[in-house]
């Protein structure tokens, strides 16, 4: 079956492609990792009160 845009455009093929999902996997899965690790450290150098006193 032929998608909307194929119909719209005579020249566009659409086909999926599998690699750029499994490139970018492992990437966002790292800053997924990192940031949340990277953010907790930094707040855990802070004192109960001082996170308390800053909300």
């Amino acid at each position: 079956m032929r998608s909307a845009l194929e119909e719209l455009f005579w020249f566009l093929t659409y086909r999926f492609t599998l690699w750029p999902v499994l490139a970018a996997a492992p990437v966002f899965a790292a800053l997924g990792i990192a940031i949340p690790a990277l953010c907790s450290r930094r707040e855990a150098k802070r004192s109960i009160v001082e996170r308390l006193r800053q909300e």
